[in-house]
């Protein structure tokens, strides 16, 4: 839950596994370069969070 008067953006990606983005991406030379470079920027560092899609209930 966002405090009263902040702003929340919301992106959303889709990787064919869970894997694909905490190793493939995560993991990949051109990720630890964006991180170099933008991380600092972050304050507070954007909470991130997987999803999993159910078709049947």
């Amino acid at each position: 839950m966002w405090p009263c008067g902040t702003a929340a953006e919301v992106g959303l990606v889709e990787w064919d596994t869970l894997e694909d983005h905490t190793q493939g991406f995560r993991e990949s030379p051109e990720y630890q370069q964006r991180r170099s470079l933008l991380h600092d920027f972050y304050e507070p560092f954007p909470t991130l969070e997987h999803y999993e899609r159910i078709d049947h209930m």
